[in-house]
């Protein structure tokens, strides 16, 4: 962390308020999302314990705690993606990355940043249409909406491309970026116009998009899950 700070607080560099504003937006936003993140966890140990504590020792058990915790654990699950994304806590090979030098591996995280950025914007989609089923579910022991658990998912999801896009800002110029995106842009265009030889490939296409993309996506420095989300994204279809 120190040493990205002293790269955004180089002086002269063009993007250098640029960098500052956007690092400062990213470390707003880390504060209120890591508070709320140990706020769930709080609430949750407490609401698990109450419910261990009411079912074992008094044999009365509190139905609404399984409810409630299973609730607030897809939020402390998004919650906690944004938070571990900034303190780089998502699992990752950074081995080639480091190993082909100081600029081929801001180049190789800025398309690192890309297909993440990518990926969680690609799930909004689904995420939304969830939501307009589970809205009118009604929790049993709650009573409220089931919207209101599946609303997680797209918060999660905006704030971890917040995030990703504030990185970028703070790392990366013009030309590599745009390079990065041609690369994307090329690779995802060249499947969509490989489809129909990828069906008529059938199963073994997914060689292709579980070992090729998933194994470039972890090589050049992608956290493992999203390194499989994006190889399951519909872009590529």
């Amino acid at each position: 962390m120190s040493q990205r700070v002293a790269e955004i607080a180089g002086v002269g560099h063009p993007w250098g308020g640029v960098r500052r504003i956007a690092f400062t937006i990213e470390l707003r936003i880390g504060r209120v999302v890591e508070f709320i993140g140990a706020m769930l966890v709080l609430a949750e140990t407490c609401i698990l314990f109450a419910g261990v504590v009411s079912r074992y020792v008094f044999n009365n058990p509190i139905l609404w705690t399984d409810e409630l915790a299973t609730f607030l654990f897809l939020w402390l699950a998004m919650i906690g993606a944004v938070v571990a994304l900034r303190r780089d806590g998502h699992m990752r090979l950074t081995t080639f990355a480091n190993w082909v030098g100081p600029q081929w591996g801001r180049w190789l995280a800025t398309i690192a940043s890309l297909v993440l950025i990518v990926f969680v914007l690609e799930i909004l989609a689904p995420a939304q249409q969830f939501l307009q089923v589970q809205r009118s579910t009604e929790l049993i022991t709650l009573h409220i909406s089931d919207g209101y658990r599946v609303v997680a998912i797209l918060v999660g999801a905006g704030l971890i491309a917040t995030v990703g896009v504030l990185r970028l800002l703070e790392t990366t110029t013009w030309v590599p970026f745009l390079l990065a995106l041609a690369l994307i842009d090329g690779i995802a265009g060249g499947l969509w116009l490989a489809q129909p030889l990828l069906v008529d490939m059938g199963r073994a296409s997914l060689i292709l998009f579980f070992v090729v993309i998933v194994a470039a996506c972890v090589l050049i420095g992608v956290s493992i899950a999203f390194a499989f989300g994006i190889a399951t994204s519909r872009i590529w279809r």
